[in-house]
């Protein structure tokens, strides 16, 4: 079983020009998501074993899925629409090493500036080389994201998934649903859901073409399956 960033190595060397992710219309090539994970992997040092991402649904949750599986870093995609209280309860749960946020509420990112939480804006195009720079690995990522319940009781629950579960889930949906390489994929939920963590991984692992969409009103869900020829989604009922 290979790991999630050796499968999207595989396709950027087969055909780095060829368009993988279509973001509310924004577009980007294997070979562009790879100079972003290379850009990002600057950030990185040998002691970051945890990082968290505050952002609505982006072309950065691609990227930190595939570098975190690179690095063998722990992800946790966080819910930028939940309260303030809950958010910064997740973040003390997760003891994240760093978050990385974008187009994210100014008044949450200045709490957690007072708490001295390492905070990254994910358009700094400014490059931060460490020394100690983080080493990839080959093996499985055993905590490889973070994720949490809705929190509709007051108290969100983690759940930890391992790379190789994401992997197997992902290969089982291929499966049962018969999901082919020449596919286009749609993701219409948040990326901090885990349902649409599996689609972006099964189009990873695939080479696929992904849409992720922001607005997801039935008019632009329908025009988006319409112009691009949609193969398959899973929708929340």
């Amino acid at each position: 079983m290979h790991k999630i960033y050796r499968h999207f190595q595989k396709h950027l060397k087969k055909n780095p020009k060829k368009i993988c992710l279509d973001v509310d219309g924004k577009i980007f090539s294997f070979d562009q998501i790879n100079q972003l994970i290379n850009h990002f992997e600057k950030y990185i040092s040998i002691n970051t074993k945890k990082i968290g991402f505050l952002s609505p649904n982006s072309e950065f949750h691609y990227v930190l899925f595939l570098l975190c599986s690179k690095k063998n870093i722990l992800l946790s995609p966080l819910d930028f629409n939940c309260s303030d209280e809950i958010l910064l309860k997740q973040i003390e749960y997760a003891k994240l090493d760093l978050i990385i946020y974008n187009n994210t509420n100014s008044a949450i990112i200045n709490k957690l500036k007072r708490k001295k939480i390492n905070l990254i804006n994910a358009e700094w195009k400014k490059t931060l080389i460490s020394i100690n720079t983080a080493k990839n690995f080959n093996s499985l990522n055993k905590d490889y994201l973070l994720s949490f319940t809705s929190g509709s009781t007051g108290k969100p629950k983690p759940i930890i998934f391992s790379e190789k579960c994401k992997i197997r889930r992902s290969l089982s949906a291929i499966k049962i649903f018969n999901v082919k390489k020449n596919f286009k994929s749609l993701i219409t939920t948040p990326l901090h859901h885990s349902l649409a963590m599996r689609i972006m991984i099964i189009s990873i692992i695939l080479g696929n073409k992904l849409f992720v969409l922001n607005r997801t009103d039935m008019s632009n869900i329908v025009n988006t399956i319409k112009n691009n020829k949609i193969n398959f989604t899973i929708f929340v009922s």
